[in-house]
């Protein structure tokens, strides 16, 4: 049951700040004078771009209701269980490529943010604002504690912009993520 308010905060998370990423994206790389145009301009990306695709694909057929037939759902099962492993396996193979970025100060501030900042702000948030349960507190300071990860790459590589930066954040704040996250089960627990 505790995986279900991790699933939660996914599924409430990744649309929108993906979405908003890609919008914040175009917005900071367009030339246009106008805001309602930059706007439309980054409806392109959004729609042409297959991570968006897949989100928005799946909010339409989650709102319609669509059920399918038992054989589609044992095999996207048996595709989501091995989903994971080929990601990060394949994170790792593109990492491999770069180098320790020598702008390690971005990739600091990155971490710091990710590992102290955002789990935080969560912990307060979730004591003193919004009085939320223990469990869903335990759930989302953990989760906010996790390092940059695959969609940190998937924007970097999108605007080739970042990469190396990216992989130097996404390879120290993991290693450093497994002392953190033991360190903040330690203080919320």
């Amino acid at each position: 049951e505790s995986l279900s308010i991790n699933y939660f905060i996914i599924v409430g998370h990744g649309p929108i700040c993906y979405l908003l990423g890609i919008i914040s994206m175009e917005l900071a790389k367009t030339k246009q004078a106008s805001l309602g145009r930059s706007l439309i301009s980054s409806i392109k990306p959004i729609f042409s771009n297959n991570l968006s695709i897949g989100i928005l694909l799946g909010l339409f057929l989650n709102l319609v209701g669509l059920q399918f037939p038992s054989i589609v759902n044992d095999a996207v099962k048996i595709f989501i269980v091995s989903a994971i492993p080929l990601a990060l396996f394949s994170l790792g193979g593109v990492l491999y490529k770069y180098k320790i970025s020598k702008n390690l100060r971005v990739s600091i501030f990155i971490i710091s943010i990710s590992l102290v900042f955002h789990p935080l702000t969560v912990y307060f948030l979730g004591t003193y604002s919004f009085s939320v349960n223990r469990e869903v507190l335990v759930n989302g300071v953990i989760m906010a504690a996790m390092a940059p990860g695959l969609n940190a790459y998937f924007f970097a590589n999108m605007y080739n912009a970042g990469k190396e930066i990216i992989a130097s954040t996404i390879f120290i704040g993991t290693i450093i993520t497994i002392f953190s996250t033991t360190a903040w089960i330690y203080v919320i627990r």
